[in-house]
């Protein structure tokens, strides 16, 4: 599925503030509500945990999986800043249960 970096325009040097978004559709065709989180493999091989037990995931258009470690993957590969309407696009790809890989 197709996962585009986001960040809530705060741009933190920690990292704090990053993560990834998805569709509505492919939410809820690759999600469970029942699930409280989803581990997400990076590039770097580092995993990290998003947290997906929150209304603002489920509902609305805010399918982000915020995680500061998401952030500090982006800005440690040099893709932590963007233009306007222009963040680095990627891949989301499921793997068994709640694990993902980023690509």
């Amino acid at each position: 599925m197709k996962a585009t970096a986001w960040n809530n325009n705060e741009w933190r040097s920690s990292g704090a503030g990053y993560g990834v978004s998805i569709s509505a559709a492919d939410r809820d065709k690759h999600f469970l509500r029942a699930w409280p989180n989803v581990e997400i493999a990076l590039p770097n091989g580092l995993k990290v945990t998003a947290n997906t037990d929150k209304k603002s995931f489920w509902e609305g258009s805010c399918q982000h999986l915020i995680c500061k470690g998401i952030g500090e993957w982006l800005i440690n590969s040099g893709r932590g800043k963007w233009d306007k309407r222009q963040p680095p696009k990627f891949q989301l790809i499921p793997q068994k249960g709640r694990c993902f890989v980023l690509k």
